[in-house]
């Protein structure tokens, strides 16, 4: 069993419930869309993915093309991460160079 909270549309309030990921997930998309404010709680410690909910009212903004806003979104998180993350040193000390040894000898 996974934590969930979610808002009352009634009153804003939030909620909590305690289900299995896969019997929550059908019920909230039986729920009309403006009401889905859920969320699942993450524990200290526990581990967790990075997820964006990334969305766009298509009527002021009838020109624009939301995979082509994704792509771009995705790849400037994917440098941020790399420019925080990346090993600083990624190429350990080299390797010493065997000797050589002269022609005909």
């Amino acid at each position: 069993l996974r934590p969930f909270t979610f808002e009352a549309p009634q009153n804003g309030r939030r909620r909590f419930i305690a289900a299995d990921v896969f019997a929550f997930v059908p019920k909230l998309l039986l729920t009309p869309e403006a009401q889905r404010h859920a969320y699942e709680l993450i524990r200290p410690g526990a581990p967790c993915r990075l997820y964006f909910d990334l969305e766009f009212q298509r009527r002021p903004n009838p020109n624009l093309d939301g995979d082509a806003l994704t792509r771009r979104f995705m790849q400037r998180v994917c440098a941020a991460l790399e420019r925080e993350f990346r090993d600083p040193d990624p190429n350990p000390a080299p390797k010493p160079k065997p000797k050589l040894k002269p022609r005909g000898v």
